[in-house]
């Protein structure tokens, strides 16, 4: 009876780990057959238009900031990395070293942001992408364009 739940368990690790290799591959390969190509044409152009073009769906992103302590209530931002894999889908996959392509983009300008968007209740108090995110950069100009984890 335990070598059967073993060989269960052992079963559905190795089906997650095929089933989780393949997405890598299909995200990974879109991005390097359809965005990282275009990569220069983004450049200059109001982050839209890549959002419009991607034919995956971001799920997760990181807004990295550029601290001035000038300024009391508000981050300053001028990267952010799209990720097509929740947090906890990240977790895993990084415990089982299984590569998770992103999209890092460096917008032209600094963009300001509110702190309290931070806090609780706050537009960005989670790093999930959501259509209230979306629409805050939508009209930033894209800088730099770089895939990232393939």
């Amino acid at each position: 009876m335990k070598i059967a739940k073993m060989l269960i368990i052992l079963f559905f690790f190795i089906l997650t780990t095929i089933r989780g290799s393949s997405q890598v591959s299909d995200t990974t390969q879109y991005l390097i057959d359809s965005i990282q190509p275009k990569a220069s044409y983004y450049v200059g152009k109001p982050f839209k238009i890549l959002l419009d073009n991607l034919k995956i769906k971001v799920v997760y992103c990181l807004t990295i900031p550029r601290w001035d302590k000038r300024l009391k209530d508000t981050i300053q931002f001028s990267e952010i990395l799209l990720e097509f894999y929740s947090s906890n889908e990240l977790t895993q996959r990084m415990g089982l070293h299984i590569k998770s392509p992103a999209i890092h983009i460096k917008f032209s300008q600094s963009i300001p942001i509110p702190k309290a968007w931070f806090m609780h209740g706050g537009r960005f108090e989670k790093d999930d992408w959501d259509l209230q995110k979306e629409r805050f950069f939508r009209n930033f100009i894209v800088g730099e364009i770089a895939i990232r984890g393939i």
